[in-house]
């Protein structure tokens, strides 16, 4: 992955933005930014699109902002030329993607069909735009293809919303989603930037997904952890499960044979991704141990400890 590449697939959300007004753009970057947000992508349907990438990009630095509905060279030169960090294109124009690519412009053509991910494929291109995804059948689409392609990552867009996007989340084959519920129109034009931090932060709470997955309880020996699992077998019914390290009581309450990590023990909070998780809570100032990572087999993080303890607990991500 290139930086743009990696700093999509961290956010996993890019607000889709149609904005005819300048004024604008300065408090809707900031009511993203407070939500949480640090990408955007700013569709080129009107006439105001080209200035408003302009003073995003040269008053937040930060904020990796790209250029959508961009439909032929000429859009995408003078999209770069204002600012765009990368091209986003509704359908696959072979000349689009070859300029771009000549040019090393991260570029995202979007595709309907397995023809044309082929194509796509054959210059290089590993992340696609599938659109309109609601209309071609949602994650089962997203999922079928993914199958048949299974090197290629998607960005869905067109028709997901708060209510339809916990899918598209939990699916490994989604980099990001396009979404423009977050930033609607009337919202920008009614100057309700509240509710845009509000709704970006809800949705990047949907994004991580986090729920409790299990307690661990320190115990002084394998034979304490034994003992202490069986009394919660027998008061609850919660079934004895052996692992190398520990005793569960179903799967959500471990004994472990020594003390572990935390005072007390530790605490294992799921998500649907732990790199976005790790990401997003570094950047509200959270510290983890580095030395607790530990990768699954196509090398994304798995599972990491937070520094500080809690109430005498360790938690960490899974």
């Amino acid at each position: 992955m290139n930086d743009v590449d990696k700093k999509i697939y961290q956010s996993g959300i890019i607000p889709v933005v149609v904005i005819d007004d300048e004024n604008k753009a300065i408090p809707l970057t900031n009511a993203l930014i407070n939500g949480g947000l640090d990408i955007i992508e700013i569709t080129f349907r009107t006439k105001k699109a080209k200035e408003v990438i302009n003073i995003i990009s040269s008053n937040f630095p930060d904020v990796l902002v790209g250029a959508g509905t961009i439909l032929n060279i000429e859009q995408a030169k003078e999209a770069i030329e204002c600012g765009a960090k990368y091209i986003v294109s509704p359908g696959f124009d072979e000349k689009l993607v070859k300029y771009c690519l000549d040019n090393k412009i991260p570029v995202y053509p979007g595709i309907q069909t397995a023809s044309e991910l082929t194509k796509a494929i054959g210059y290089g291109i590993q992340i696609v735009k599938i659109f309109p995804i609601e209309e071609m059948g949602g994650i089962k689409m997203v999922n079928a293809l993914g199958a048949a392609f299974p090197n290629v990552k998607f960005m869905p867009t067109g028709g997901i919303n708060f209510d339809n996007v916990d899918d598209y989340f939990k699916s490994k084959k989604v980099i990001a989603i396009g979404g423009s519920f977050i930033v609607k129109k009337d919202l920008i034009k009614n100057n309700e930037f509240e509710k845009i931090t509000s709704l970006t932060k809800d949705t990047i709470n949907k994004l991580l997904g986090f729920n409790l997955k299990h307690i661990g309880i320190n115990c002084a020996n394998e034979e304490e952890s034994i003992s202490e699992v069986k009394k919660i077998e027998a008061l609850f019914g919660f079934k004895e499960r052996k692992t190398s390290q520990s005793y569960f009581a179903r799967n959500e309450i471990e004994f472990m044979n020594e003390k572990g990590r935390g005072t007390n023990g530790h605490i294992a909070i799921g998500c649907n991704n732990v790199d976005r998780a790790y990401y997003y809570l570094t950047k509200r100032g959270y510290e983890f141990d580095e030395d607790s990572k530990t990768f699954d087999e196509s090398g994304n993080l798995r599972l990491i400890y937070l520094k500080k303890e809690y109430a005498g607990f360790a938690y960490h991500l899974i």
